[in-house]
């Protein structure tokens, strides 16, 4: 009898932790790109008002995916059975 192979894979709730964690890291540079992306352009006086519902959104658009992302990461360590250690940092 062959002996056992350890799995090809990551465990399914490690894997879904890493990748939370790796898009909530990754989130703040999106807001850089996002706020930093109309200064690219020229702007005319006309136009200045679409640009602050622009930055509007984006910033609105980031609170909402952090929200997701954070409630998403909650669920995944409450699945894996360890939360957040506190931090008075």
């Amino acid at each position: 009898m062959a002996p056992a192979k350890a799995p090809l894979f990551l465990a399914r709730r490690s894997y879904r932790l890493r990748r939370v964690m790796d898009a909530l890291r990754l989130l703040p540079l999106l807001g850089l790109v996002l706020f930093v992306l109309p200064g690219f352009f020229v702007l005319r006086p006309a136009h200045v008002a679409a640009l602050g519902l622009y930055l509007f959104a984006v910033w609105a658009g980031l609170i909402v995916v952090t929200a997701i992302l954070s409630r998403r990461l909650e669920h995944v360590l409450a699945e894996a059975g360890t939360q957040p250690e506190d931090r008075d940092d």
